[in-house]
Formats: structure tokens, sequence, C-alpha cells
């Protein structure tokens, strides 16, 4: 009996770690873009590392300016004017390991032309005591399309400058 009550409460506390809502395979179609518009989909895996590696949250920084929390198992969908982006994880605040997590790499910086879709995945490089390394990697859209079907949509706006 003991068993059962941990094992059930192991399993909540896992499925209370991942992004909550409706799967991106669930919505319907997305709008056509508009003219000059392009889409950045940024995503992060379920379960990466284990427990305490999907109750990390690292910011996500789009040209510098807060998108939001990069959630385990979401897919953020930015609808933006076609044009240059660098796309990064900010520093966690009281410095390294304080939030469990450390940004390495330098981001990752993509041209959005008109009409694109820009697929980038935020991947654990590494899991230590102290909290777990996150990169920002660029991913070919027929292998992105297929892995952001069962994430959780969040659609964010870029902040005005």
């Amino acid at each position: 009996m003991l068993r059962i009550l941990a094992t059930l409460i192991i399993v909540s506390v896992i499925s209370g770690c991942a992004a909550r809502g409706v799967q991106l395979k669930d919505t319907p179609a997305l709008q056509p873009l508009a003219q000059g518009q392009a889409r950045l989909f940024i995503y992060r895996e379920a379960i990466t590392g284990g427990i305490r590696s999907d109750m990390v949250r690292p910011d996500l920084l789009v040209n510098g300016r807060p998108i939001g929390d990069m959630q385990a198992g979401a897919v953020i969908l930015l609808t933006v004017p076609a044009g240059s982006y660098h796309v990064e994880l900010a520093p966690p605040p009281g410095g390294p390991g304080w939030a469990g997590y450390r940004p390495v790499g330098e981001g990752q910086r993509v041209d959005a032309t008109a009409g694109s879709e820009i697929h980038l995945k935020v991947m654990m490089t590494r899991l230590v005591v102290a909290g777990s390394d996150f990169d920002i990697r660029l991913i070919e859209p027929g292998t992105a399309r297929e892995e952001i079907q069962s994430k959780v949509l969040q659609q964010r706006s870029l902040p005005a400058p």
C-alpha cells in the first residue's frame, strides 16, 4: 500500500512539472501568415533528465526581450515580422546554478524570411548535481514538426522594444 501511495505521489509531481493545456495537434489549423510575417516555434521536451530538470523553467529571450519561461513539454509560437532574431536563454537570477540551470552556448541567430517557419529546440545538454545545462538548437523542419505535435501550444507576442 505504501508503495502504491509513493508511486502516485511521484507520478503527480512529474505530471505537474510539465506544461498544461491544449496540445498543438489538437488545435485548429494555424491561420495563414500575413504578408511580411514569419513564425518561430520554440519547444522543449517533457522529460529531459528526470524530475529536477523538468521543474526548471529557463527564461527565454528574443532579441534581448523576455518572452516567458520555457516549460517542459511546451512549444512557444511567435508570429513575427520578417527579420533577424537572436533567441537565447537568460542567465538565471542570482547567478549560475541559483535557479537550477545554466545556459550554455550563445543561443541561435536566425533570419526569418516572409512566410517562413523556424524551429528551435531548448535542449538539456548536461545534468549535474547543482542543476542542468541548457542550449538552443536549430532543428530541421520535418523533424521539428513531428516532435512538436504532442507539445502544449503557448502563443506569445514579442514585446515592443
